[in-house]
């Protein structure tokens, strides 16, 4: 992970609510590649079995292959950066626009959050500056760059061909510049894209055997990974997200990359303690924590974005939420 440095025996793991500046007019990102109405080369051909649920309020259309061709369609470059380093592309990618999507299914509101789900489950969010076109991201050689201007497409076709992998539909970002993105926005098996009620972005940040924030749309990866996913049900409802080892696995100083859980130091002994914003707390020892599926860091509640009081995550078990509105983690060794 990105900008990690070595902590000290106290771990604290602090949330931040980073604001995200709105923009009064929604208009059409700047192309990145050449724009066309339908091919005009020979014809790839079409997947049978490829299409997308596009949903805004009460407003929802499906889109097989061949609709989705018939959709204004934009090709150019694009690639991503993987957490451990690794640099996928560029490729050539030919798709819709997501904003282009968007519109042909009912009017853009003024803020929005977008949803995407893939066909596993796993889900990923953007921020409505990330579908304009505002990423952070890389230089050709994964270098950070700052923000950078993309446009999101969901792709049909990798260098005129359907995709190789991640297909039959994918999410990826194009840039005339060669520049990269974070490779969890590079969602697989597109099935479901939803416009939800704008959601504050925030970051986790933690300070440990290895120290780096954790943003918001990083927690959702993780929590709605099939590997990685978790759900408890307390009465009816029912609370999803990610067991509370895997959180910690992040900053132990194993591969926390994968998030591979250290259970050498689980072994030799910590607490965690872990605050919510009012000053409440619980802790939690090592041993009782690892590899514990049975307590959750949730981020959603009955399949939706939890909201305020537990929003952003909450600390749940099969007996309740132990702590709502989670602020801060501080891992303790034992001396």
């Amino acid at each position: 992970m990105e900008g990690r440095q070595i902590g000290a025996v106290a771990i604290v793991a602090i949330l931040l609510v980073v604001g995200v500046a709105g923009i009064v007019v929604f208009l059409p990102p700047a192309g990145n590649g050449s724009t066309t109405t339908t091919p005009t080369t020979t014809d790839p051909g079409t997947d049978p079995d490829a299409s997308v649920l596009v949903t805004i309020g009460e407003d929802s259309e499906t889109y097989n292959f061949s609709e989705l061709k018939g959709l204004p369609s934009i090709t150019g470059e694009g690639g991503y950066r993987k957490s451990t380093g690794t640099i996928v592309g560029p490729f050539t990618y030919t798709g819709v626009t997501m904003y282009s999507l968007l519109s042909s299914v009912a009017e853009v509101p003024a803020g929005y959050t977008l949803e995407v789900i893939s066909g596993d489950g796993y889900t990923t969010y953007f921020t409505r500056a990330q579908v304009e076109g505002r990423f952070d991201g890389y230089t050709p050689t994964g270098e950070p760059a700052g923000i950078i201007n993309c446009t999101l497409v969901l792709a049909y076709y990798e260098d005129s061909e359907p995709l190789p992998s991640g297909g039959p539909l994918r999410i990826a970002t194009l840039n005339e510049d060669g520049n990269l993105t974070d490779g969890h926005f590079w969602a697989k098996d597109v099935a479901n894209i939803t416009l939800l009620d704008e959601v504050q972005p925030w970051e986790l940040e933690l300070l440990g055997i290895e120290s780096w924030n954790m943003t918001h749309d990083e927690y959702y990866s993780v929590a709605s990974c099939p590997h990685h996913a978790r759900d408890i049900d307390v009465g009816v409802d029912t609370y999803s997200g990610v067991a509370l080892w895997t959180i910690i696995a992040g900053m132990d100083g194993a591969d926390d990359n994968h998030f591979l859980f250290n259970g050498t130091l689980a072994v030799e002994g910590y607490d965690v303690v872990i605050t919510d914003d009012e000053g409440n707390n619980v802790t939690i020892s090592s041993i009782s924590l690892a590899y514990n599926t049975s307590i959750i860091v949730a981020g959603w509640l009955n399949g939706t974005l939890l909201e305020s009081p537990h929003w952003p995550l909450a600390l749940v078990t099969s007996a309740g939420v132990l702590l709502s509105n989670i602020v801060s983690m501080q891992m303790t060794l034992v001396e």
